[in-house]
Parts: C-alpha cells; structure tokens; sequence
C-alpha cells in the first residue's frame, strides 16, 4: 500500500510538521486485520486528528504495519490509512497513529461538529453542534443566531462567531472553529 511515514515535511528542517494536530474527539469507525490476519471493525473515538493522519484510541491491539479502513462518522471522508505507532494507555485502548496515504488529506470543513480550538492551550474549549454551543464540558450553554450564541435562560449573548472565531462577551478569543 506504500510508506505513510512521510508525515514530518523535511524540506523545512528535520521533524517540521506538514499540518497541525489538534486534540478533538472525532467518531470513526475502523476496519482491517490485525498483524496474525484476524480481521477486526470497531468504532471508536480519536485522541487527535491532522490533515496527514489522526491517533484513534482502539480496543484491538494492533503492531504497526497495518493497512487499515478509517471513515470518518458524519463526515464526508473515508480513507485506507497505515498503522504508524501503537502506544498502550493502560486502560484497555491503545492509542493507535495511522498515516493516509500521500495525497490524501482530511478536512474539518464539512464536519458535523465544530470544535472551538485554543491553540494556545492545544485543546477544544467547546463546540457546535446542530445550532447549539457546548462547552468544554459538553454543557449547553446556548444557542447559535447567525453570528451570537444566545443564552435560552437569561437570552443575553454569551459569545460572538466572527470568520472562524469565537469570541467571549469582553471580546476574548476563545478559540477558532476547526
């Protein structure tokens, strides 16, 4: 299936990332076979996701090498994909590293949710999701009117969306929509 490995952009130094990470819960679901031929499917949830690849925490132990099916739920995306790296978590999952192949690219623009992502702190304060404002929680906090998040409680804004940013009510970033 080829060598997924090229996911460092070497052109710009040693281990330069060609795209960002970012540390969002996507739903996927997984095919393959394991390294002894036992073939496995099972959905699962990732630890983080990049346009060259993603870590999706998996309950089958896999060993690297591995050629896999990933979709992507309520998404437009599905991919072939190589097993880069397993690491244990110790709770029964391993954090399984896979590459797409050279060419393909995931993308959030026609995600379902959108995470509000702090890239300062490397991680989601929140998210969208049909018309409502989660936070990093998963709290309702409102509802989404055109470019405000509006309390239903007390019905004042509690955020402004400009361009691919959220805003707190003292014009703070909160983040950017990924």
């Amino acid at each position: 299936m080829g060598d997924f490995r090229s996911l460092r952009d070497t052109s710009q130094g040693e281990g330069k990332r060609v795209s960002y990470r970012w540390n969002i819960p996507v739903e996927v679901h997984v095919k393959g076979r394991t390294h002894k031929g036992v073939e496995f499917e099972e959905s699962a949830v990732t630890a983080d996701v990049s346009a060259t690849g993603m870590s999706i925490l998996l309950t089958t132990l896999l060993e690297g090498e591995e050629d896999l099916d990933v979709t992507v739920l309520h998404e437009d995306f599905r991919s072939t994909a190589k097993v880069i790296e397993v690491i244990t978590t110790g709770t029964g999952t391993y954090r399984t590293r896979v590459g797409f192949p050279p060419g393909v690219r995931y993308s959030r623009e026609q995600a379902h949710v959108r995470f509000v992502y702090d890239y300062s702190l490397e991680t989601w304060a929140g998210y969208i999701e049909n018309g409502e404002y989660f936070d990093h929680k998963r709290r309702f906090v409102g509802n989404v009117e055109e470019n405000k998040v509006v309390s239903p409680v007390t019905g004042k804004v509690t955020h402004t969306i400009k361009g691919d940013r959220v805003f707190s009510q003292s014009w703070q970033c909160v983040g950017h929509l990924v």
